[in-house]
């Protein structure tokens, strides 16, 4: 099958996976929707506590989702308390494999930093600093996009197979190795799929545009999970799309 009849096939069962479990997941996705809400509306935008807290809100209920989509479709015992433990249970491994993929980002950032402050120290040509400053961008936007496209199993991983961050960062790039196109695509459909949405929403409110949280979350976390089946060859219908 080709690359991209594969990809609309992994998009497909995705949907049909985010359809027949959104029901269960609904409590987990409203309450994180009502808080990423009330973060927004009681704190200012852009501080350290509104992006801490949104972020600690994101990775608690995203693992939630996650493994509790995971749970129905292996047809596992399903307990919403156990969900919650679970996503406590995982929330510093996860924690620190976002810090772990971070680090390269932090790292160009410092040096751009120091690198401008040199500049305009040292009233270097501009020529010189545009082009340094151009460079820095490239091999930013170089190490986002392998970061993004390597990494992108690593929460499954470490939350639902319970491996450390080191694991679950290794495990998801040896499987995505090889199909850098692919993994490309469905993020880029991913994204596409939310900034539709964002645009429907903006078309009848602002105010409402919070609900796209409503599906991009529970379909990005029925994504990963059949991207990640489909890449260790299990399940029924693999043969359908290897």
């Amino acid at each position: 099958m080709s690359p991209i009849l594969a990809i609309w096939a992994i998009l497909k069962r995705s949907f049909k996976l985010f359809i027949r479990t959104y029901r269960d997941v609904l409590p987990f996705v409203l309450l994180y929707v009502i808080c990423i809400y009330l973060i927004n509306r009681t704190l200012a935008p852009k501080t350290f506590l509104n992006i801490g807290l949104d972020l600690f809100s994101t990775l608690f209920f995203f693992s939630c989702i996650l493994y509790a989509i995971d749970l129905r479709h292996h047809h596992l015992n399903f307990s919403y308390l156990n969900i919650c433990k679970r996503a406590i249970k995982r929330f510093f491994p996860t924690l620190v494999a976002i810090a772990l993929m971070l680090l390269p980002a932090i790292f160009i950032g410092l040096i751009s930093k120091f690198a401008i402050n040199w500049a305009l120290s040292s009233a270097a040509d501009s020529n010189m600093i545009k082009t340094f400053l151009i460079l820095l961008l490239f091999i930013g936007m170089i190490t986002w996009m392998v970061i993004i496209l390597y990494f992108n199993l690593s929460m499954y991983i470490i939350v639902v197979k319970e491996a450390n961050p080191i694991q679950g960062l290794k495990k998801s790039y040896m499987l995505i190795r090889g199909h850098w196109f692919r993994t490309f695509m469905l993020i880029l459909s991913l994204i596409l799929m939310s900034f539709f949405l964002q645009s429907l929403c903006l078309m009848i409110s602002n105010h409402i545009i919070e609900l796209v949280r409503l599906i991009i979350t529970p379909f990005s976390a029925a994504l990963m999970i059949t991207y990640y089946d489909h890449l260790k060859g299990s399940g029924s219908q693999q043969s359908e799309i290897s």
